[in-house]
């Protein structure tokens, strides 16, 4: 009578902990598939842009980067289109690019996120195309969008000595800092995890936390395709469940290890930061015998004070955001958006907030006009 009471006890609590199991994983993929539809509905809506092509891939240091050799394009709302070419060493370079000869002098190598990169724009248009050609350089475009401080000191570090460069021209911005103290980058879907400083004695680099995996899937395949029951069928078993799985189940060992203080706390000073990181660039442009040259760039709902004390003093700084102000007539987050922003349709709207053809000929003239008025000369390379 007791055995049987403890098989009976022992078949219900297998028959619950089986129910229970059931249950959840039914809420839990449920979830998994209303977080898709979000994703499938985006990337099926014309008002959103997004990646053509498999142009970027996971990486063990930067989270993500350009694949070397690959082409594509970016769409904007609307139907617009902007190519998109890597090089053989994944830097940015226009459509109908020849290959150039690596000992050809100058060498300008440029470091930031989108801005100098020139996101919805083509390449040759971005500001460092623009003064690699008033200088005769072999222009070496390394932004790359979604990048903070961390990225750039990563490249840096290891560009620079290989190619030497003429000129190191490196971007300062807001967000840059406060992208280089988040352990992920800004997606508008799934977690690319993305390096980061923490404070260990001094400003040290946590490397991404674990492995990207929307950069692994087919999601611009489904972008064409008819929408419908069994299409949508097929993007949540080959993007949605894969994605929402690898993230949430790393996620949840993060979390767990940051509880148990096994992963490092971003850094929380952000002068430290700035302070460390162009003081690095300093050294670095001194060890290639370049001229350092920063660019501030900012947006009108950015807008931060220069913090020029904390820049190295053998740096050229250049104010690109003072820059376009001068240009308008009237000074107003309106009239800049109007002059220096994205706009499409009829009547028009605004489609990208990042700064156009227009205001990257002004940032590429203000900084030949800084060069030009600076008396410094590049440094000889062996």
């Amino acid at each position: 009578m007791r055995q049987t009471s403890r098989r009976i006890a022992a078949f219900s609590t297998v028959f619950v902990l089986i129910g229970t199991t059931l249950f959840a994983s039914i809420v839990y993929f449920g979830y998994v598939a209303y977080r898709t539809f979000a994703i499938y509905s985006h990337i099926k809506s014309n008002l959103y842009g997004g990646w053509d092509g498999a142009i970027h891939r996971s990486d063990d240091e930067l989270g993500y980067a350009p694949i070397p050799n690959s082409s594509g394009d970016q769409l904007l709302p609307r139907g617009a289109a902007i190519p998109v070419r890597y090089d053989q060493d994944g830097f940015r370079v226009p459509k109908d690019h020849l290959k150039s000869s690596s000992g050809r002098r100058p060498v300008l190598l440029a470091l930031g996120c989108s801005f100098t990169y020139g996101k919805s724009i083509p390449a040759e248009d971005a500001f460092a195309f623009k003064v690699g050609e008033k200088l005769g350089a072999t222009v070496r475009n390394a932004g790359v969008f979604g990048y903070g401080l961390a990225h750039m000191l990563i490249q840096a570090k290891k560009i620079a000595p290989e190619i030497k460069p003429d000129y190191l021209i490196v971007q300062y911005s807001p967000w840059l800092v406060e992208r280089s103290v988040s352990p992920f980058a800004p997606t508008a879907f799934g977690k690319i995890p993305v390096p980061y400083f923490f404070e260990q004695g001094a400003l040290m680099i946590q490397p991404p936390l674990f492995e990207a995996k929307i950069t692994q899937l087919p999601i611009e395949r489904y972008r064409k395709k008819k929408t419908g029951f069994f299409d949508f069928l097929s993007f949540l078993a080959h993007v949605g469940i894969p994605l929402f799985v690898h993230d949430d189940v790393n996620i949840g060992h993060y979390t767990i290890r940051r509880l148990i203080s096994r992963t490092p706390d971003p850094a929380k000073d952000h002068q430290a930061i700035v302070s460390h990181v162009y003081g690095e660039f300093s050294r670095i442009a001194l060890a290639s015998h370049s001229r350092l040259v920063i660019v501030a760039l900012t947006r009108p709902d950015k807008t931060a004070e220069l913090p020029l004390d904390l820049f190295p003093e053998n740096a050229i700084v250049v104010n690109g955001y003072d820059a376009l102000l001068r240009k308008l007539d009237t000074v107003n987050e309106e009239t800049y958006r109007r002059t220096y922003n994205h706009w499409a349709g009829d009547p028009p709207v605004l489609v990208d907030v990042h700064p156009n053809t227009h205001a990257h000929q002004i940032i590429a003239d203000e900084i030949i006009h800084s060069l030009r008025s600076n008396n410094k000369k590049p440094g000889k390379h062996g």
